[in-house]
């Protein structure tokens, strides 16, 4: 009869219990990494969602793993056993007692499992390391160490690390955690986690095989740590791309990264513009791989790096492609669109560069070379809208001469790169560039700092491998405007109802405000002064909105919202001069 009620308590537990893990509220940050999760019934939702936004408890968590581990069906087997833990109900006991039989947990003391209390990061990393084979016992790893343990196996990347620290534990980390852990190698046998399910029978092929493809179609970008230099590796499914080869001495470097990836074809090889600091490794590349095509602005060189790629590319008996504005590449289910360079006309060579714009799903990549300020303005006057992108590689290694702010505004990047070299010549990058980013509160990566970085994107949302560099650790604090360059020129009043800003003079010289620009910053218009000099101690008035003034900047309301919209004024290089607060 004990065991009929308990079957019974189980089937209800199973049925009312587990599927409502699924029914309230949510889309988390990892849906579709729940959604896969789904085929190893890890995540039984139903129409309302998996409930990721929830913590989860202990023996919840538990349960979960057990499921990943393809174990489910053992573990209720032992439900009917005495569970060494006095707080587990009848219908938990078969799950925790499989999970201390086979090591991945140990309790909390006292006898006690701690069933119903909120499972932490710490224990559930400890979990899973159990379960790819780690032990705690025998000095694999201590448990307060656990989180850094997954780094350096490669279950976490620093990023991975820093999300989970820095938050509350979810279902959603469920879900993430799981299908890290899937694609992580066990300790013994060299295989990953899902290869060893699927050989053990715990999995069955047809769902190995879907949750393989699915984190294959994943579209990867490595900005490769090529120093004072360009490498940008791409792949998606069976497809892989490489824009830029460093310099000449960066060929084996890359070589060798492509090589880790087990990567012996690539479809498309890039050279954005031909500076050695971008070519230089292409010529070897050719000579490592199958290359299928090549694109190249038209544009020549005299230099014997330049000499030895047209060789590399003559002797591989390629055909050179060369880019035109709007035409789309496929890489796989991604493309890539030519936005330029626009004209063969350029003096200067680094605006030959060709930018492309990459598309995987709703997420996108900005890639631009060494395209400078006349580049992009190109740019902006083809289409500006068509430049807005997730991800921005940042322009000629964060020079001066790139990534100006109407430029940066149309991009309007969550995430930057910077490529760029350790204690450099050039002084890159420029400060007036990261105070640019760092005002539009962009997240900023630069090789110099977090070396080699990988972007991944499954087509809805973008993750990274490493944590931004950030604002404090350039020098700027976060909550507060980057430093001014000038104290003379204020803004000293911005009247909303009259759509009127004031710029004020309070030097004893006259400054040149041409090329300047003002911003609103919660509508995302700007102003650009056409040619004019403030006289000191004059001010000048810009008009919007019918009101009168000194410079007109349009007939429609700029600064007629019911909130905060604060007006920022840069000078002509995208120097931060001057905040007011509206």
């Amino acid at each position: 009869m004990r065991k009929r009620i308990i079957g019974i308590l189980l089937v209800f537990i199973m049925v009312l219990g587990f599927s409502s893990f699924a029914q309230a509220a949510e889309a988390g940050n990892y849906i579709s990494e729940a959604e896969q999760l789904n085929l190893l019934g890890v995540f039984q939702g139903t129409g309302d969602g998996f409930e990721l936004n929830r913590e989860p408890t202990r023996l919840e968590g538990l349960i979960m793993l057990i499921r990943l581990l393809g174990k489910e069906a053992e573990a209720q087997s032992l439900i009917y056993q005495d569970c060494v833990f006095t707080d587990v109900p009848d219908w938990g006991k078969g799950y925790v007692n499989y999970a201390y039989l086979f090591g991945l947990t140990k309790g909390m003391g006292n006898n006690l499992f701690g069933t119903y209390d909120k499972i932490h990061t710490l224990a559930y990393t400890t979990f899973m390391l159990r379960a790819l084979g780690y032990n705690d016992d025998n000095g694999d790893f201590s448990y307060s160490l656990a989180i850094q343990f997954a780094v350096q196996i490669g279950l976490y990347t620093d990023a991975d690390a820093a999300e989970l620290a820095e938050n509350i534990f979810l279902r959603d980390h469920v879900a993430k955690i799981s299908m890290l852990a899937l694609n992580t190698t066990v300790k013994s046998g060299g295989i990953s986690l899902l290869d060893k399910l699927s050989n053990d029978g715990a999995v069955s092929q047809d769902v190995a095989f879907r949750i393989k493809a699915y984190l294959a179609g994943r579209l990867k970008v490595h900005f490769i740590d090529v120093g004072q230099a360009d490498s940008v590796l791409i792949t998606k499914g069976s497809d892989a791309m490489l824009i830029d080869g460093g310099n000449n001495d960066d060929a084996d470097l890359i070589i060798s990264y492509i090589h880790s990836l087990n990567i012996g074809t690539l479809k498309y090889v890039i050279a954005t513009h031909p500076h050695e600091d971008h070519i230089g490794g292409l010529a070897e590349v050719i000579r490592a791989f199958d290359v299928e095509n090549i694109i190249m602005p038209d544009v020549v060189s005299s230099t014997r790096t330049f000499e030895n790629l047209l060789s590399a590319i003559s002797n591989s008996g390629l055909k050179i492609t060369r880019p035109e504005y709007g035409r789309a590449f496929a890489l796989d289910q991604a493309e890539f669109v030519i936005l330029a360079p626009n004209t063969s006309d350029y003096l200067e060579p680094n605006n030959h560069s060709i930018v492309l714009r990459l598309i995987n799903g709703s997420t996108s990549f900005l890639f631009t070379g060494d395209a400078e300020v006349l580049s992009e303005s190109e740019m902006l006057a083809k289409d500006s809208s068509i430049l807005k992108s997730d991800v921005l590689k940042v322009g000629h290694h964060g020079s001066e001469s790139s990534t100006s702010l109407a430029f940066l505004q149309a991009v309007s990047p969550q995430y930057a790169v910077i490529p760029v070299g350790e204690d450099n010549d050039y002084g890159h990058p420029a400060e007036a560039v990261t105070n640019r980013l760092a005002a539009a509160g962009i997240a900023v990566f630069r090789t110099d700092k977090n070396g080699t970085v990988v972007f991944t994107s499954d087509g809805s949302k973008i993750t990274v491998d490493k944590v931004a560099f950030t604002a404090a650790e350039s020098g700027i604090t976060p909550d507060e405007p980057p430093s001014f360059i000038s104290e003379d020129v204020v803004i000293s009043d911005v009247d909303k109802k009259a759509e009127l800003v004031t710029i004020k003079n309070t030097g004893s010289t006259d400054v040149n405000l041409t090329g300047w620009k003002l911003v609103s910053v919660t509508g995302n218009q700007t102003f650009t002064f056409p040619f004019y000099t403030l006289k000191a101690n004059a001010t000048v008035t810009i008009a919007s909105g019918g009101a009168e003034g000194d410079l007109i900047w349009t007939a429609s309301n700029i600064w007629s919202n019911s909130g905060s919209d604060p007006a920022q004024l840069y000078d002509a290089q995208g120097h931060l001069i001057a905040v007011f607060d509206s």
